[in-house]
């Protein structure tokens, strides 16, 4: 398995894979159909997933194999499977987790992410986030990320959290 950052290193599209994932953000959408674009040219199984594609998921359709939409980690295994066995679907639909995951951190990069906290109850009809998060707002223990902080390497911390402000007192909560 590769994991390929652009900013860091370049794609191999002559390598042989089985299958390619690619995140997709409106900020990078152009580029992320470029990229499927290439690797379906090449008869590679690709699957968009993401916030853009989870808004919208008939576009990204036109650019890959399957497009999964939502919260990719309770559904990520039934693709891989399919995927193996021939049999992608057009349209995965991943359920929000309760217990939110914590990434694989990789040492190479200047700056680490936490998500202190997912979803949003507003639920804005041109805000990507219900779609691709729930409505249900979830938080983590301010234990388990302040444990998750003091383990990071780097100087360069980003929260990836839609917003901070949607509960203050979680956010203002001493440790």
């Amino acid at each position: 398995m590769d994991i390929v950052d652009e900013n860091r290193s370049k794609i191999k599209f002559s390598r042989e894979y089985d299958l390619v994932g690619i995140t997709c953000f409106t900020s990078n959408a152009f580029r992320a159909y470029e990229i499927a674009d290439e690797f379906m040219k090449r008869s590679v199984k690709v699957v968009l997933g993401g916030y853009h594609s989870s808004a919208l998921p008939e576009e990204a359709k036109q650019h890959a194999d399957a497009v999964l939409i939502g919260e990719a980690e309770e559904i990520w295994n039934q693709v891989l499977k399919d995927a193996e066995n021939d049999t992608l679907k057009n349209f995965y639909i991943g359920k929000p987790v309760e217990d939110i995951p914590y990434p694989k951190r990789r040492n190479f990069s200047l700056t680490a992410s936490v998500q202190a906290t997912r979803g949003c109850p507003n639920g804005c009809e041109f805000c990507a986030l219900s779609k691709m998060e729930g409505r249900k707002y979830r938080k983590r223990k301010i234990e388990k990320i302040i444990e998750k902080i003091s383990q990071i390497k780097q100087k360069a911390i980003i929260f990836y959290d839609a917003s901070l402000t949607i509960d203050i007192s979680f956010t203002k909560e001493p440790i």
